[in-house]
């Protein structure tokens, strides 16, 4: 290490120790430090420092500014914190009571501060709650280059639980939200209290790489995390150590080999000799520990990869009593051959429909030689991009270069990864694309008096930082009307706008559509007027709205607009068609309005309709020989209800279905509560849900449950009603069953001989099935057969099934009791024929 260590700047004493810091750097001058302390045990503040460095970037000093509480509760512990891509931080901590275990965060802006992550409010998110291992998480966060979501993971300070929690914050382009918290992700992890989940980025293979201590062994668990989020394990083998603890996770930045930094210690949460573990690109962990410091008293690691020829450098402490030595050190892998990747330009504009190129270079490094392979990948959709060539050979030291062209026909900003691959070996840069557009717009309609002019505002906008002339050109058609633009050229700057005159005139009355066309290069955008000239002394009809929906069986309105113009003056009688012709009933009133000299007046139409469809509604305004006309489209909303099946069969005291399904007519919206009307009495229905919302065009559907134990035929009734739509549809419900009898119901028969007994089968309710018959005497001594085990019956049909009793000369005189069981899915009855042997 260059140089040496200044002297410390220390913050004014707080009530309660700040202790576990947590620093994220803004920038070169600015650094925000998340501590736990303040004025209070258990707070989480925000201690802002400002960085003075000379000319040359060296730190020449620091002013500490004054600290901000995030969390006052005093419930606050172990607070971690994370620079993000946009320069934004997210910060989280711990926080607990008696009955719930959580982390909490907030995000840093430098416009608005902390904030959720919303932005909504400065009410700290919940990411991770448990309300059943009442133990303290302690969290660690990490932000993925290659999509910008951000990982929260945490295990506990002390077990059980053995757990690692996760909760992730995914980016959509303009700001992030918590996900789905999963509180046992892991769950065989060891105890915070030395061992804190690591995790580190791996640049090589795009790799989330994540290390915690496997409790109960001396092994280190290792898992990476795509961006998928499809988890790899890669766990250590049992290390030759006393025991394991303050291990953190390294990923050389140019061979993708893994480190794990930690101390032999001498007890859980000890102190001893520092180390680390490898485990070498695409290879297996070497469980040989290879020692930097032999110091027993070693503890407390914190590391990181830095520069651009890489190394690795850590800070621990040895000593476990006062004074201790905090001491740096750095490793510095030997650089295999690889290869690196840059773009020239890293950021291209273009406009929509055009392309952009950026030049794609690829180094040896060390001597590597052989074939890279190169790739893209695109975010937001929207943008095409290619590379020739796709792949390139490298000798030893040399470079090669591909050619990166983007094109797209949609306005946005883009981000294309250009990935190089070569076997185990990866790298990858990144190249902004900004689409730049214009807009034309003017006003839809305009209204022109004859042998006058009238003029419009046509508007360019820039879209997405367009700069550039855009020129104007102005059409009409059918022929008979003049227009002109004043400027007919016009430079817009990013973001900025611009207008144009539209002049119209014309001495013929008719309708025109005027076309303003934009042109800039290669883009071309346009805007359509439709332009009414009408006479000098006339008047002109609108309808507002013109466009009017309800549902079936009520009505609406549209106010119709009469203007005199010119020096007309008289009576206007309105009159109605509609498109089709039946369906509908229009009423304007008044049907006649009087118009004096530039004044004007309205009617309103009242629509009403009970007949769902799409209606045209032609309003002609009359006045001697001048007649105009103005349309509006109605559309008449519903729903339609079915059942499915319409009749249901069910055996007595069971239960049976049919599905009620809702569809929209005509666009109709909306929600629709059901009813059920049951007769006769002695039948239970239900619906689920009560209730549907309609989307237009949409279906949707509820179940129609009923169960009776009484047998019969009824009728259930569903109406679904939304306002003033009421629709039904019936379902018919038999309630089935079979009767059981016995003919006849007392037998007596001598020793030594049989006698039978008729047992009859009868359905009720329409049933039909298959009935199985039993029967079982008792005391037991005679001995029973059934010519039928079983009776099949169609809907209102008998059947009969033989019981012969036999009896032998060693049956016991007596009484006995003969049950005779029927059965048919959840149905069964019982009859009993009384037996007397002699």
């Amino acid at each position: 290490m260059l140089g040496g260590w200044s002297a410390p700047v220390k913050s004014s004493t707080p009530a309660s120790a700040y202790v576990r810091p947590a620093a994220a750097l803004v920038s070169l001058t600015s650094l925000e430090l998340i501590v736990e302390g303040g004025s209070g045990a258990g707070m989480v503040s925000d201690i802002p420092v400002v960085i003075q460095r000379d000319s040359q970037n060296n730190i020449t000093g620091f002013t500490i500014g004054t600290p901000k509480a995030l969390d006052s509760s005093g419930l606050g512990r172990y607070p971690t914190a994370v620079l993000l891509h946009n320069g934004d931080i997210l910060a989280a901590w711990a926080w607990q009571n008696s009955t719930r275990t959580m982390v909490k965060s907030l995000r840093w802006d430098s416009s608005t501060g902390w904030t959720n992550l919303a932005g909504s409010s400065s009410t700290p998110d919940i990411a991770l709650l448990d309300s059943v291992s009442i133990t303290w998480f302690v969290p660690n966060m990490i932000e993925r280059p290659d999509n910008n979501n951000v990982y929260l993971m945490a295990n506990r300070f002390t077990g059980p639980p053995e757990t690692i929690a996760l909760n992730k914050a995914t980016w959509n382009g303009s700001g992030w939200s918590w996900g789905s918290q999963n509180i046992t992700y892991e769950t065989n992890c060891s105890d915070a209290d030395d061992d804190l989940v690591g995790l580190a980025w791996d640049p090589v293979r795009s790799l989330v790489v994540v290390a915690y201590g496997i409790t109960g062994t001396l092994s280190y668990g290792v898992f990476t995390l795509t961006s998928q989020d499809l988890k790899t394990h890669l766990d250590t083998p049992s290390l030759a150590v006393t025991n394991r603890g303050w291990a953190g996770i390294a990923v050389h930045i140019t061979t993708g080999d893994y480190y794990i930094f930690f101390m032999n210690v001498n007890t859980d949460g000890g102190s001893g000799p520092l180390g680390y573990v490898r485990s070498p690109a695409g290879g297996a962990w070497n469980p040989t520990v290879n020692y930097l410091d032999s110091a027993t008293t070693d503890q407390v690691l914190s590391l990181r990869p830095t520069g651009t020829s890489p190394t690795i450098d850590l800070l621990y402490a040895t000593g476990t009593s006062s004074p201790s030595t905090i001491k740096f050190t750095s490793v510095r892998p030997s650089n295999p051959s690889s290869f690196s990747v840059s773009a020239n330009p890293t950021t291209l504009t273009t406009q929509a429909g055009s392309s952009a190129i950026s030049t794609i270079t690829l180094t040896s490094q060390n001597g590597f030689t052989g074939t890279v392979s190169l790739s893209t990948n695109i975010s937001p959709s929207g943008l095409t991009a290619s590379l020739s060539p796709s792949s390139i050979t490298l000798t030893s030291g040399g470079t090669g270069t591909s050619t990166l062209t983007a094109n797209s026909t949609t306005t946005g900003t883009y981000t294309v990864t250009v990935v190089a691959t070569s076997g185990s070996a990866a790298q990858s840069v990144q190249v902004t694309v900004r689409v730049t557009d214009f807009m034309v717009s003017a006003q839809s309609s305009l209204t022109v008096t004859s042998g006058s002019a009238t003029t419009s505002t046509v508007t360019l906008t820039s879209l997405n930082g367009f700069a550039g002339t855009v020129n104007l050109a102005p059409s009409a058609s059918p022929a008979g009307v003049t227009v002109s633009l004043s400027p007919t050229s016009m430079p817009l700057t990013s973001g900025g706008t611009g207008t144009s005159t539209l002049t119209v005139s014309s001495s013929t009355v008719g309708t025109y559509t005027v076309t303003v066309t934009g042109t800039s290069s290669s883009l071309s955008h346009q805007v359509t007027i439709s332009v009414s000239v009408v006479a000098s002394s006339g008047f002109s009809v609108t309808a507002n709205p013109s466009t009017v929906s309800f549902q079936s069986g009520s009505n609406a309105s549209s106010t119709i607009t009469l203007t005199s113009f010119g020096n007309f003056s008289g009576d206007v009688d309105l009159s109605e068609s509609v498109t089709p012709s039946t369906g509908l009933t229009v009423s304007c009133d008044p049907a006649s309005v009087f118009l004096s000299s530039g004044s004007s007046a309205n009617s309103t139409c009242t629509l009403t309709s009970s007949t769902p469809n799409t209606y045209t509604v032609t309003i002609t305004a009359s006045s001697g020989s001048l007649s105009h006309t103005a349309t509006i489209t109605v559309g008449v909303r519903d729903f339609t209800i079915s059942a499915s099946p319409t009749t249901v069969n069910v055996q007595a005291g069971s239960s049976g279905t049919s599905s009620i399904t809702l569809r929209s007519v005509a666009g109709f919206t909306g929600t629709i509560n059901f009813s059920i009307a049951v007769t006769p009495s002695g039948l239970t229905a239900s619906i689920s849900p009560a209730s549907i919302s309609l989307s237009p065009g949409g279906s949707g559907s509820s179940t129609l449950t009923i169960n009776s134990t009484k047998v019969g035929t009824y009728t259930v009734i569903v109406t679904g009603t939304s306002g003033s739509s009421t629709h039904s549809v019936t379902i018919t419900v038999n309630v089935q069953d079979f009767t059981l009898a016995v003919n006849p119901s007392s037998l007596s028969i001598a020793s030594g001989n049989s006698g039978t007994v008729t047992v009859s089968i009868a359905g009720t309710g329409g049933f039909t099935s298959t009935v199985s018959l039993t029967a079982v005497c008792t005391p037991s001594g005679p001995r029973l057969s059934l010519s039928s085990g079983s009776v099949s019956l169609s809907s209102g049909g008998s059947g009969t099934s033989t019981l012969t009793v036999r009896t032998f000369h060693k049956t016991p005189p007596g009484t006995y009791t003969i049950t005779i069981t029927a059965a048919s899915g959840s149905l069964t009855h019982t009859i009993t024929v009384v037996l007397t042997v002699t």
